[in-house]
């Protein structure tokens, strides 16, 4: 049965919920997945939690997404002592565009290093533009 209700999927490193020894967090009541990410969690980490989001997005029908793609879990960012790449952004846009999702909305968010904000959203556009 597909799902209509909204679907947000939060990657981020919340302290409160690294720990748990779970990877992910599903909130059946609210239709939410929490992805937490400990520090210096990495492109490799990502790329292995990133399928159960898609699987969860899958379970939906989509008709509207909304990438907040904030620059500040890239490696280098003075406040959330992430080391993302600006090749994960790109990869997660690449994969919200290809699925069965009418219309697309990129944010720009956090981002305390000038370098990453460009780097990343420049990324994220050549991803969109292939």
């Amino acid at each position: 049965m597909t799902r209509t209700a909204g679907a947000p999927i939060g990657c981020q490193r919340p302290s409160r919920f690294w720990g748990l020894g779970c990877p992910k967090i599903y909130h059946e009541a609210e239709d939410t997945l929490d992805i937490p990410l400990p520090p210096e969690a990495d492109d490799v980490l990502f790329t292995r939690l990133w399928p159960a989001a898609e699987h969860f997005l899958k379970s939906f029908d989509i008709e509207f997404c909304i990438l907040q793609a904030g620059a500040d879990s890239i490696g280098g960012d003075p406040i959330t002592h992430l080391n993302l790449s600006p090749r994960t952004h790109a990869a997660v846009a690449r994969a919200l565009s290809s699925l069965p999702c009418q219309r697309l909305l990129v944010l720009r968010g956090g981002g305390y290093n000038r370098h990453n904000l460009a780097q990343a959203w420049n990324d994220v556009v050549q991803a969109l533009s292939a």
